[in-house]
């Protein structure tokens, strides 16, 4: 529409240009032969400018109004058109302005400057023309629609298909890449477990080879001249030997990986209580009662943690057989800690470096082994043990470590 409107808008002004200077020339002439009561007048302007007009292409009817939007007649005819005063009313605009109704030619209006008074002029352009020329222009955006579409999906699959080549072959690459990385971590993790239980187990042996056979040499004499409590060295003898056979049955079995029940914190401590009191008779051992006793944990945990709590109560009770031993257990922050307090009167701060050193013991006749092998049980399952507060009224060790599926 804009384009039709520019197009007639440039014609007109071209029409009332020419039709302008043309009668002007001949009113100038007349004037000079001395009959300028012949000469043109505003009206015969207009009708020279609708009737070239009507020449236009597809130009059906031409009227023209004065400034206000009211009719001019001419000899052509002349008609009301309440859309001319609207056009009239309206400020400067370069928006075509125009009417239509189906069936019905379009109307354009326009402001023509002329030499005398500028008029308005209502040009009706057959419908059948700007119509072809709409289904013309749709057909053409239609076909680079489709054009551009199609020539959009084709880019789109080729893109599609680059892309997914590249993802499909850095998947396969990172795929392999995981591969690699989760064997070397299995070979990596295997080459240290098997390094760390070989360590475990060879010094386990070597410390205690000499120190077992010394023992049942001993108790052969002591039988023989009943000088030495034989049944004393026995159970001691006895008690070394269960603590290697548990070590090594318990890191075989972290070794093998393989869950196959759970325990709760409560149920270990209950089971340590029990085997204390076997061996220390009348000894003063209990744990605090909290809800982190209904804790879970696997029979591979539970299965390090009871030697590891067995050498720490054990150790409090072979300082002072009158101790009092309390187990505790708390959860902070995703850890579990299990607390053992004792009132053994403490470890000297001069001990306390070489605490966890089998080579050493503060005990009188003691091996060093037992806080020893409770250190190496706890690195082989990612926990801590230490050596947490001692005074001179006792000791408390801690031992921390993550576990899965904490209780409410």
């Amino acid at each position: 529409m804009t384009s039709t409107h520019n197009m007639i808008n440039s014609e007109l002004n071209s029409i009332a240009q020419d039709n302008s200077l043309k009668l002007l020339e001949r009113d100038l002439t007349l004037i000079e032969l001395g009959l300028p009561e012949i000469s043109s007048d505003y009206g015969e302007l207009l009708e020279e400018i609708l009737i070239d007009t009507l020449t236009l292409p597809t130009v059906t009817q031409a009227f023209a109004f004065n400034e206000m939007g009211l009719p001019i007649k001419l000899e052509l005819g002349s008609q009301k058109n309440i859309d001319a005063k609207i056009f009239a009313s309206r400020e400067y605009s370069i928006e075509p302005f125009f009417k239509y109704e189906e069936g019905n030619d379009f109307s354009f209006f326009f402001k023509i400057d002329t030499i005398e008074d500028p008029f308005i002029i209502e040009v009706q352009v057959d419908e059948r023309h700007i119509l072809d020329e709409w289904g013309a222009i749709d057909k053409q955006l239609l076909r680079l629609s489709l054009l551009s579409i199609g020539t959009g999906i084709i880019l789109l699959f080729v893109i599609f298909q680059f892309m997914s080549r590249r993802i499909i072959e850095h998947e396969v690459k990172l795929e392999e890449g995981n591969n690699l990385l989760h064997r070397t971590n299995q070979k990596l993790a295997q080459a240290y477990k098997t390094l760390g239980l070989g360590a475990l187990s060879g010094h386990l042996m070597h410390s205690l080879k000499t120190p077992l056979t010394h023992l049942q040499m001993i108790a052969r004499e002591a039988e023989e001249k009943k000088e030495i409590d034989a049944q004393e060295l026995k159970e001691i003898h006895g008690n070394m030997r269960d603590l290697v056979s548990q070590s090594l049955e318990a890191l075989k079995e972290f070794e093998n990986k393989k869950i196959s029940y759970q325990i709760t914190i409560g149920e270990l401590f209950q089971e340590v209580v029990e085997r204390t009191r076997k061996l220390f008779r009348n000894s003063q051992i209990s744990y605090s009662k909290t809800n982190a006793l209904e804790q879970n944990i696997d029979n591979l945990q539970s299965t390090l943690l009871l030697p590891i709590l067995n050498a720490v109560v054990e150790n409090a009770f072979e300082q002072d057989f009158k101790s009092k031993v309390n187990l505790s257990v708390k959860i902070v922050e995703n850890q579990l800690i299990i607390e053992i307090s004792d009132t053994s009167g403490g470890i000297p701060r001069n001990q306390q470096t070489f605490l966890f050193d089998p080579s050493k013991s503060s005990k009188k006749g003691g091996t060093g082994l037992g806080l020893a092998i409770a250190k190496q049980l706890a690195h082989s399952m990612d926990a801590d043990l230490e050596l947490s507060k001692s005074d001179e009224i006792g000791s408390v060790f801690s031992i921390s470590f993550q576990v899965i599926n904490f209780a409410s």
